[in-house]
């Protein structure tokens, strides 16, 4: 498959996924479909034993949601859009979650909003150059849909260190 915001690399046992959607990374709806189909393509691969997630460039790892999306998106209710967004999201990293192989995020750069909650999951071990990560909606007293603690069902387990 051809993929236009990722490359899709695998090298005997491990498939490195690598988003590649300059200048920063962002998350488009295409992006995420290209993301999920990439990790299916994976999981589904009887040869491949790990993933690697990472993202092109230097600036940034993954970084979050691409807001003008969203704001297109609105025609259907700002409320609506968001949720739909936010939604797709968490399949997304549900995805990950439940791909039964290990899966590795090498962050590199900033990793925004939900690629900053998603990359210090349990499940994704964080391989660090010269990382940033921030929720850009942590001053705000709502948490973003999708990516909060009760993203996962058994996230009532987990807690981020302080």
């Amino acid at each position: 498959m051809t993929y236009q915001h990722i490359l899709y690399e695998k090298k005997e046992a491990v498939t490195v996924i690598t988003m590649n959607r300059p200048p920063l990374n962002v998350l488009n709806q295409q992006a995420m479909d290209e993301l999920e189909q990439a990790l299916l393509s994976a999981r589904d691969d009887p040869g491949v034993r790990v993933v690697i997630l990472t993202g092109a460039g230097e600036k940034a790892f993954i970084a979050g949601a691409d807001i003008a999306e969203i704001q297109a998106m609105v025609s259907t209710g700002a409320l609506n859009a968001r949720e739909t967004f936010a939604r797709r999201g968490q399949r997304l990293v549900t995805n990950v979650e439940r791909l039964g192989k290990p899966v590795i995020a090498a962050v590199n750069g900033y990793a925004l909003g939900g690629a900053a909650r998603s990359s210090r999951r349990p499940i994704w071990q964080s391989q660090q150059r010269t990382p940033s990560s921030a929720n850009p909606r942590s001053t705000s007293a709502s948490t973003p849909a999708g990516v909060g603690p009760s993203a996962s069902p058994d996230s009532s387990a987990r807690r981020e260190p302080s």
